[in-house]
Parts: C-alpha cells; sequence; structure tokens
C-alpha cells in the first residue's frame, strides 16, 4: 500500500479522489462488458434449448407419445414445428397420430350417424351428425349391463320373473321362476342380446323404475349429454323417450371396455353357460348355448367387440372395436340399413387414408 507522509493535506485529498475515480473508471470498465457476455450466454442457451427441443419432440413423433410428450405443457408454448428449427416458416404444428395422409372421397353409407375415434388418444377420424339424439336399440344394454354390475357380484343368483319372459324382444329361452347367475345373466345380455336377462337384471334388486334411474344417473356421470333411457332392454321409448347419439355410445362403449368381464363378453362369439342348480326346480340348471350377434367377429379380421342393435325406429345400430397393428379404433354407427356394411366400408377408408 502507498503512503503519503510527506505530503499536505490538500495533496493527499485529491490524491484519494483520483484512485477513487480510477476504481470507479475499471468498474464502469467492467459493467460495459456484462450485457455482451449475458447476450452470448442467451444465445447460447436458446441454441441449446432449441435443440434439446427438436430432439425430444422427434422422439415423441418416432415413438407415438403424444399423450406422454407435450411440448406446450414444459416449455410453455402450445405450438411448435421441426421445421421452425431448420428455418422454414410454416404454420403448421404437431399433428396427433394417426395422421391424415389421403383425402379420397368418404364411400357412401346409409347411416345417419357416424362417429369412428382412435381408442387411445380419442381423436376423431371421421364424424357424421355425432351428436344427434337417435334410439340406440339394443346398444342400451351396455348401460344395463353396467349399473348390474354396480348392483351385484357376479356369483349372486337371479330369478327370471314372468312378465320378463313375455317382452317382445329376442330372448335366451329361460322360462318363469328358472334361476341363473349375473354372470351367466351378463353373457347372455351382451352376447346375445336377450332381454330377458336384461329384464332380469333391472328388478332382481331394485324396481324397474328404480333401476332406469340408476341408468340415467350413470349417463350424466359419464357425461353423455345427449342421452335417455326408457328401459333397460333398448325398447324404441314413447315420443323418441329412448335415445343417445354416435358420440355418447363412444363414451359408454369406453366405460364399458374398462371391465375385463364385459370386454371379453362383448368379443366372444359363441359359449356353451350352464345355470346353477340353486334354485331350480328339481335341482336340474340349464344349459343353452348363445351365439354373437355381431356377425363382423366371424368375417372380418381385427373385430374385437363389442354391441349391436336394431328396432323399427333406430333402424340398424352398431358399437364397433377393431384392433390391429397397434391400431386400435372405435366406430359407431347409427340409423343404418345396413350397419355392418357400413362399418365395413368407414374401417377401409380409415385405414387408407390414414397413417399410424
Amino acid at each position: 500500500m502507498l503512503k503519503f507522509t510527506n505530503l499536505s493535506r490538500d495533496q493527499k485529498i485529491r490524491i484519494a479522489i483520483l484512485l477513487a475515480l480510477t476504481k470507479l473508471i475499471y468498474f464502469i470498465d467492467i459493467l460495459g462488458n456484462i450485457p455482451s457476455l449475458l447476450l452470448k450466454s442467451s444465445a447460447r442457451g436458446l441454441i441449446y434449448s432449441v435443440v434439446f427441443i427438436s430432439i425430444l419432440s422427434g422422439i415423441a413423433i418416432k415413438l407415438n407419445l403424444p399423450k406422454y410428450f407435450d411440448s406446450s405443457k414444459i416449455f410453455g408454448f402450445y405450438t411448435f414445428s421441426r421445421s421452425s428449427v431448420l428455418g422454414i416458416s410454416t404454420s403448421k404444428s404437431l399433428e396427433v397420430l394417426p395422421l391424415l395422409i389421403k383425402s379420397e372421397d368418404f364411400p357412401e353409407v346409409s347411416s345417419k350417424s357416424i362417429l369412428a375415434v382412435e381408442y387411445n388418444t380419442g381423436k376423431i377420424l371421421y364424424e357424421k351428425n355425432k351428436d344427434e339424439k337417435l334410439p340406440p336399440a339394443s346398444t342400451t344394454k351396455l348401460m344395463t349391463a353396467l349399473v348390474a354390475l354396480d348392483l351385484y357380484k357376479t356369483s349372486e343368483i337371479v330369478t327370471i320373473p314372468n312378465f320378463c319372459i313375455n317382452l317382445n324382444t329376442q330372448k335366451a329361452g329361460y322360462i318363469p321362476g328358472e334361476t341363473d347367475n349375473v354372470d351367466n345373466l351378463l353373457k347372455t345380455l351382451l352376447i346375445y342380446s336377450s332381454g330377458d336377462a336384461a329384464c332380469a337384471l333391472a328388478v332382481g334388486k331394485v324396481t324397474y323404475e328404480n333401476f332406469v334411474s340408476l341408468m340415467n344417473a350413470k349417463a350424466v356421470s359419464l357425461e353423455m349429454e345427449n342421452t335417455h333411457f326408457t328401459n333397460p332392454v333398448g325398447f324404441d321409448g314413447e315420443n323418441g323417450g329412448n335415445y343417445s347419439s354416435a358420440s355418447d355410445l363412444t363414451k359408454l362403449a369406453k366405460e364399458v371396455l374398462k371391465y375385463i368381464l364385459l370386454k371379453e363378453n362383448v368379443g366372444t362369439r359363441e359359449i356353451t353357460l350352464k345355470s346353477p342348480t340353486t334354485g331350480n326346480i328339481g335341482g336340474i340348471g340349464h344349459t343353452r348355448q348363445i351365439r354373437n350377434t355381431n356377425d363382423l367377429l366371424w368375417n372380418l379380421p381385427g373385430t374385437v367387440g363389442i354391441k349391436t342393435g336394431r328396432t323399427y325406429a333406430a333402424g340398424e345400430v352398431l358399437i364397433y372395436e377393431y384392433r390391429a397393428d397397434g391400431k386400435d379404433i372405435i366406430i359407431v354407427v347409427m340409423g343404418s340399413l345396413d350397419r355392418f356394411t357400413d362399418t365395413k366400408r368407414v374401417l377401409e377408408w380409415i385405414l387408407y387414408s390414414y397413417r399410424w
């Protein structure tokens, strides 16, 4: 350190001021370099971010992981394009797979309402009047099955009342007073679309009216906004009171497919059932063989379910699932003159027009 022993007070003050000014100039010089350093660091960080995002986005596309990787949630923006990283000006955002790659005309079909969705992502592949209220016919029985699972254990025994036998609907051949377990009743309900099974499940623990109320409450919980049920069988309601929509039936199908038992039932081609001896006259169980009403389970590879329906007012209805080669598609057709042909044509168009 410098010592100023032979200087006057004024000289010491001046030297102190000069030293202070020198330090200030040095400090200002350092400050002058900070913007440059910050700019360089920011530019470097931006480049690293762009490269990092590009790599992750590429991986997400490659592995078909849109539901696991969402750049907007991680980085705070909503659209991102790899072409913009390369300097190409574009407004196209990353699309959810599958991608529409061809624009062929949609085939001629008879259905009044259609909705086709990719099961895993929920992406709409085709729609036509998807929210129109139409009679759902026996696809109603999917809701009957859900409510029955809420009320019963599958091992419980239910007695078939006489009035269920006399319904003007498809029946599995139950006789008045016959008993069967809930597991068998669900199978005849969903595989063979038996109305006598639907009726028996509806009155086994609660009243018929209460069961229908539970059906409608379940519809509300599933956000089926264009649906109302008047019966558990799928009869055309008075003044069109039993109605749903392709959009709502898709929601119903997805809920049903969450239950392994129901999922297996709607995909079963045929099965032989034997009712328990408990409660039956003479302690004898009845045997019946039932066959699925969905013809596509036999003649369209990849078909895995789920439910048919047909009444005078509804025409033909089908909720259909296709699963093959990494594709999982749900198609709903309502108000059809030929549900199986319509569904085949919709599926063929999707497989031709989209890339997974």
